[in-house]
């Protein structure tokens, strides 16, 4: 028990310590901060974000057609077999 409660306080001096340097330590002129956020400004990564949108939706098309064509095959079974007096 006191093991864990341990670790966990490490694990939250650790998050703490990163998220000090990310947000308050100067690389150079910025901080990492202000550097990812102009990185996510550019415009390659815009068209990054747009094609992984679309592959996540074409994605989750592909899912559901697989998945709903599984469900239609299950019910008619389900449907034949209770026509047949199963």
């Amino acid at each position: 028990m006191i093991g864990k409660l341990v670790s966990f306080a490490i694990t939250l001096v650790g998050l703490a310590a990163f998220a000090y340097v990310y947000f308050c330590v100067p690389l150079g002129e910025l901080t990492l901060h202000e550097h990812t956020r102009r990185i996510i400004a550019t415009e390659a990564a815009q068209d990054l974000g747009r094609e992984a949108k679309e592959a996540a939706a074409r994605v989750k098309d592909a899912a559901e057609r697989g998945v709903g064509h599984e469900v239609d095959e299950h019910t008619s079974d389900d449907q034949d077999a209770q026509a047949r007096g199963r």
